[in-house]
């Protein structure tokens, strides 16, 4: 009995809360929290224990909030008559009010919806002229229409990396390494700008900047044989064999099947180990022999294991 009582006056006091927030609301104009709380102080109205005077004063609570609720001037045009709390058909008008809150929640997820649209359509709508203008060959005009577009929608994920792939394809390489550079400050957990730089460094024959960006994309994401191929393939326009060959060999360990690669490996491993056969050669043959120090019964060397300064 008594837990029967503290739940009834919790329930009164509950539907007192909710109709007290949904006046605020209305008096604010603001339609639907209002019917939010209006509609939570109906679910617990229609199924209350609380009966007597307290059911009685929160009827008139309740019915009080209904009318503010009605006189709102969005709310007019649905309930010209007002809302009438009658005996008996409470649950009826939870269900009317229900009906009118999941209306105006989907009308304004639509109008969210084309707003957003709108938005989007905008940012594509102003690097399609940009790009355009790159492509006709108005250059100056295209690079001004591009900065237009990274200020005005500056708060866009990922538009410096979208600029600066768009720049690259049409041939304006130095100015998309400006936009990818932003991009991976922006957002250094973001692949895809790497590779678009790399690429536009590696045009330039900016190979050791190239080399650095690259090995930042792997302190970040970590080790995989595409990073390891495109370091070697670096490496080897630097002409620096031993660290395309390590670079190729470590790909190849990570995936055997790595044909760039194998390439590089190809490519480098006679140039490394001339130099290894040459030096071989000024070393005294064994008195006996007539072959180096080596045992025949020293076992193979072990595998090269890569500790790159990354």
């Amino acid at each position: 009995m008594a837990s029967g009582q503290v739940s009834a006056k919790a329930e009164a006091k509950a539907i007192r809360e909710h109709v007290a927030r949904a006046k605020a609301y209305a008096g604010r104009l603001d339609m639907v929290k209002a019917l939010d709380s209006l509609c939570e102080a109906m679910e617990l109205y229609v199924d209350t224990k609380v009966v007597g005077r307290e059911k009685f004063e929160i009827t008139i609570h309740l019915d009080e909030g209904l009318r503010a609720f009605a006189a709102m001037p969005q709310m007019k045009s649905l309930f010209p008559s007002g809302i009438a709390l009658q005996k008996g058909q409470e649950k009826k008008l939870l269900a009317q009010l229900t009906k009118v809150r999941d209306k105006i929640r989907g009308a304004i997820e639509q109008a969210e919806y084309e707003k957003m649209y709108a938005y989007k359509l905008s940012i594509d709508q102003a690097l399609i002229a940009a790009q355009k203008l790159m492509e006709e060959g108005q250059k100056d005009q295209a690079r001004l229409a591009f900065r237009k577009a990274s200020e005005k929608f500056a708060s866009e994920p990922g538009i410096l990396q979208d600029i600066g792939s768009r720049l690259m394809r049409g041939g304006m390489t130095v100015e998309a390494v400006e936009y990818l550079e932003q991009a991976i400050k922006a957002d250094p957990r973001d692949t895809r700008p790497y590779s678009h730089l790399v690429t536009a460094l590696e045009t330039l024959g900016e190979f050791e900047k190239a080399v650095a960006v690259t090995k930042e994309a792997l302190r970040n994401f970590g080790p995989n044989d595409r990073a390891y191929t495109i370091l070697a393939r670096l490496h080897l326009a630097l002409k620096q064999w031993s660290e395309a060959y390590d670079m190729a060999s470590a790909a190849l360990d990570m995936n055997p099947f790595a044909r760039d690669a194998a390439k590089i490996v190809e490519k480098t491993k006679g140039r490394i180990f001339s130099r290894a056969e040459a030096a071989g050669k000024t070393q005294p043959d064994d008195a006996k022999g007539g072959k180096t120090g080596k045992s025949d019964d020293e076992p193979p060397p072990e595998k090269k294991v890569y500790t790159f300064n990354i």
